[in-house]
């Protein structure tokens, strides 16, 4: 829930979530086509297409694990392996249509955003509390 002045904005449910983050995929790998011969003139704008990859990323991310939820029940977590990475090669793939520079911009924005989507969660959600043991041999 998020308070917006005196009332509770409520979040969407992970079907619709899952629609969103679809829809606003598609349209951007629609406008970073569209867009292509001018994102390719430009340096800068290389690197902008860099980070709408990593826009991409984002919204591919939360596709993933809102499907995940609708199937498989609330609470199912993203993890690295399957998840993360099938995101980014999905973003990094429709990057590389556009300018290589595209993808290695697009990476590491996508290291950035991944990081404060970690932080974002633990701070939603919490996580599991590190345990450091020593290791002491017993005499």
């Amino acid at each position: 829930m998020l308070r917006l002045g005196g009332s509770v904005v409520k979040g969407v449910g992970s079907n619709v979530s899952f629609l969103l983050s679809t829809a606003l995929s598609i349209g951007i790998i629609g406008l970073m086509h569209f867009f292509k011969p001018i994102i390719v003139d430009s340096p800068s704008l290389t690197i902008f297409g860099g980070f709408s990859s990593s826009v991409l990323f984002v919204f591919v991310l939360t596709a993933i694990n809102n499907l995940e939820n609708v199937l498989f029940g609330d609470g199912f977590e993203a993890n690295f392996i399957p998840e993360v990475v099938l995101a980014l090669g999905a973003a990094l793939s429709v990057a590389g249509t556009i300018h290589g520079v595209c993808v290695t911009t697009g990476f590491a924005f996508s290291a950035i955003a991944l990081y404060y989507l970690h932080s974002l969660s633990q701070k939603r959600y919490g996580g599991a509390p590190f345990v450091y043991s020593s290791m002491k041999k017993k005499k």
